[in-house]
């Protein structure tokens, strides 16, 4: 990483698989924005296990019935 450059630390996902996959890095170089981009920065965010494992196999009812 180029000397005075921020980084950041992020959760990132290299293989599918169950919630042990995700894996913690730290010194990530922050993303810098183009014209035509937006950048958001999450200061914290929750998930559940089954938000990250997929959903595919419950049920919903239909909200038309």
């Amino acid at each position: 990483m180029a000397t005075g450059q921020k980084s950041m630390r992020a959760v990132r996902v290299f293989e599918f698989g169950r919630p042990e996959v995700l894996k913690l890095q730290s010194d990530i170089a922050v993303l810098i924005r183009k014209d035509h981009q937006v950048l958001i920065k999450v200061q914290a965010c929750a998930s559940q296990s089954a938000g990250i494992t997929g959903l595919s196999h419950r049920a919903r009812p239909s909200s038309n019935s």
